[in-house]
C-alpha cells in the first residue's frame, strides 16, 4: 500500500515532466546567403566530400546533362549546442552535401 509520502513525490515528478513537455521548443528559421566558395573548402568539407559528385550552385556553369535524374531535396539540420551560427550553419550545409553524395 503507497504511503502518502510516496504518492505526493510521485505526483510532483508528474508536475515537473508536464511543466517540460509544456515548454515549446526553439529553433532558427532565418534565411541567410551562405559563402558556399568558403563552405565547400573547409576542411571539413574536403575530408568528406571525395568528388564522386560535383556540384553546381546557381548561374555556375556545368557541362551537358547527360542523364537528368530528377529532383533531390534535403533537409538536414546541425546541433548548435556549442557552436557558433557560422559554424552551425556549414556543418548543415556539409551534411546535405553528404546526403547527396551518398
Amino acid at each position: 500500500m503507497p504511503t502518502i509520502r510516496k504518492i505526493l513525490c510521485q505526483a510532483a515528478a508528474a508536475g515537473v515532466l508536464a511543466l517540460f513537455a509544456a515548454v515549446p521548443a526553439s529553433a532558427a528559421d532565418d534565411i541567410i546567403a551562405l559563402d558556399l566558395q568558403k563552405a565547400l573548402n573547409a576542411p571539413d568539407t574536403l575530408a568528406h566530400i571525395d568528388g564522386s559528385v560535383k556540384f553546381y550552385f546557381g548561374t555556375s556553369t556545368h557541362p551537358a546533362i547527360v542523364k537528368h535524374l530528377g529532383e533531390a531535396v534535403t533537409n538536414k539540420k546541425a546541433n548548435g549546442f556549442g557552436r557558433s551560427s557560422t559554424r552551425g550553419r556549414d556543418r548543415a550545409f556539409l551534411d546535405g552535401l553528404i546526403a547527396f553524395q551518398e
